[in-house]
């Protein structure tokens, strides 16, 4: 192997490696986005459960009566 074909193979490795870096913070970025889905779903869930539980409780007074 020539001088010439390491070169290329070299600048090859190079860009396939700032590609990658590049796809990693995409990644990254992508999971801080689904944390913070998550963090906010589990209080969405539990704003529902408060809202369920009241809804049951009116309708039991409603029933008792």
């Amino acid at each position: 192997m020539d001088l010439d074909e390491q070169d290329d193979i070299l600048r090859t490795l190079v860009r396939i490696a700032a590609n990658q870096e590049t796809i990693n913070q995409d990644i990254r970025l992508m999971l801080a986005n689904h944390d913070t889905m998550l963090a906010n779903q589990a209080l969405m869930i539990e704003r529902l459960d408060a809202t369920l539980t009241a809804i049951k409780d009116i309708l039991g007074r409603d029933n008792g009566r």
